[in-house]
């Protein structure tokens, strides 16, 4: 074998290598992709499975939307069945997706009247696909009260058992929107949300709907160019200590 003909044959095996881990890495994201998050209501799949069960327990349901991925859906609504909860995966208003800060909308509405209360908790974990979760933007619609109503909302956001931030407000009119700064950004967070509407001895409360939106980062191209770059040098100095061999 004339070395004209091993370099054209090395080539020749290298181009096939590539293909075929190409081949592989994209099977394999295929088959480990999570289904998209539907438009639906929190205990009702269409089609099933749907985010939890119809008693707001998890049923390990996950789904990928804008480059995030939501999983551990739960639910504790003692007046409020998951399957009257609609969710909706929607971006941010005014941001340009896609993977631009996306986000879910829960919505009722909820109403209450004198003597009446009703109290929607919903629990889920966001992870990042790739890059870092940095902020957390909590967004409450159409808010009102008469008399001696009241609206209370909480939001806990975890980036660990132990390291929690707490966002509280009771509004009273209109709609509402913070943004919640990451100390730390991270890969996963944990959210619950948390409404609790009164009429008390006479009045009346009401929420259409609450919503959350994630801002994270994504690698640079130039970094997952140096990636592929070092993985097909890697695949090179292989093929050719192979070749070596065989001569």
């Amino acid at each position: 074998m004339t070395l004209f003909t091993s370099e054209r044959q090395m080539k020749s095996n290298l181009n096939r290598f590539s293909l075929f881990a190409l081949m592989c890495l994209m099977s394999v994201s295929i088959v480990m992709a999570a289904p998209a998050c539907p438009t639906t209501t929190l205990a009702l799949g269409t089609p099933a499975p749907a985010y939890e069960n119809a008693d707001g327990s998890s049923n390990g349901y996950v789904c990928d939307f804008g480059g995030l991925e939501f999983s551990a859906f739960h639910s504790n609504t003692p007046t409020v069945p998951p399957a009257s909860i609609g969710v909706s995966p929607i971006y941010q208003p005014g941001t340009t997706p896609p993977n631009t800060n996306p986000g879910f909308e829960f919505n009722g509405p909820w109403l209450v009247g004198s003597n009446q209360a009703e109290d929607v908790s919903v629990s889920f974990t966001v992870a990042a696909l790739s890059g870092l979760l940095t902020d957390v933007h909590i967004q409450l619609d159409n808010s009102s009260v008469t008399g001696t109503g009241q609206v209370h909302y909480s939001e806990t956001v975890c980036l660990s058992a132990n390291n929690c931030n707490l966002f509280v407000d009771n509004p009273t009119t209109g709609s509402l929107s913070t943004d919640l700064i990451l100390t730390t950004p991270s890969q996963s967070i944990m959210i619950t949300k948390d409404l609790i509407i009164s009429g008390g001895s006479n009045g009346t409360a009401a929420m259409s709907d609450f919503s959350n939106y994630y801002s994270h980062t994504v690698p640079e191209p130039r970094a997952v160019s140096a990636l592929l770059g070092l993985g097909f040098f890697g695949i090179m100095a292989f093929m050719k200590r192979r070749q070596a061999v065989r001569s």
